[in-house]
């Protein structure tokens, strides 16, 4: 999608705010855009949102863009946003991003009922002392419909697994169900074409895992979508960065 430079445009606009506590989510209008700033128009006057916020910006669509940005200035119509990158929406669902995160998987057997998975989805701590963990790579990609992480050769396509996992900088300890949908070996092709957690993989690493998340809480979702828009903006101060030491 191509976008008009300058004023008098006005297209609808998913707004994420992951600064805020909490944090917001709203829609606007986008009335200006010149390649390194653009401008919004709220739809809900009032909005907590404060400049110096990090800010995401998403064209309503399927073939829309992803402006990442900071706030420069806010009132209760609008918001002033340096443009910071702009990105083609993600092919998949969500947009996937790479960090470290606290990580372990227990394999579903034939004897775990749903009884017991919907005792430990609740958290009862007896539960999750008798099941059998493992811990892989703690370096994955992940989305808010799923993860990718590398392992021994364990799972095969349509495991149905229980996850516990901690989401960067949070203590909140996040309980899922998933299913396995691709197990690919680790040779030099795979790592050649995919994300960077499996070319950061341990020695005893063999197979890179992709899992969907089946039946995620709302709560759960939000933390999801919430740790990918911050990771994004992460990596793009990161880069920014680096690209100032470069040019020194």
């Amino acid at each position: 999608m191509l976008l008009p430079l300058g004023d008098s445009i006005a297209v609808p606009v998913d707004i994420v705010c992951p600064s805020a506590t909490p944090p917001l989510s709203t829609t606007g209008n986008l009335i200006m855009f010149s390649g390194t700033h653009c401008r919004v128009e709220l739809d809900a006057l009032g909005s907590e949102i404060k400049a110096q916020s990090r800010i995401v910006i998403s064209i309503v669509g399927p073939r829309g863009l992803r402006i990442l940005g900071l706030v420069t200035e806010a009132d209760a119509e609008e918001l002033e946003i340096k443009i910071l990158r702009v990105v083609h929406k993600d092919k998949r669902d969500y947009p996937r991003v790479s960090a470290s995160i606290d990580l372990r998987y227990h394999l579903v057997a034939e004897h775990d009922s749903q009884v017991i998975q919907n005792a430990w989805k609740k958290g009862i701590q007896e539960i999750s002392h008798v099941l059998s963990w493992t811990t892989p790579h703690n370096f994955v990609n992940f989305s808010r419909s799923g993860l990718q992480f590398t392992d021994r050769e364990r799972c095969v396509v349509g495991n149905r697994i229980m996850l516990e996992l901690q989401l960067p900088n949070s203590s909140i300890l996040h309980r899922l169900i998933g299913v396995v949908v691709r197990v690919e070996e680790l040779d030099e092709q795979v790592r050649s074409r995919s994300f960077e957690a499996v070319q950061k993989s341990r020695a005893e690493d063999t197979h890179s895992v992709a899992v969907r998340f089946h039946g995620v809480a709302n709560s759960v979702e939000e933390a999801l979508s919430r740790a990918t828009v911050e990771q994004q903006m992460r990596d793009i101060e990161w880069r920014q960065a680096e690209n100032l030491k470069r040019h020194r």
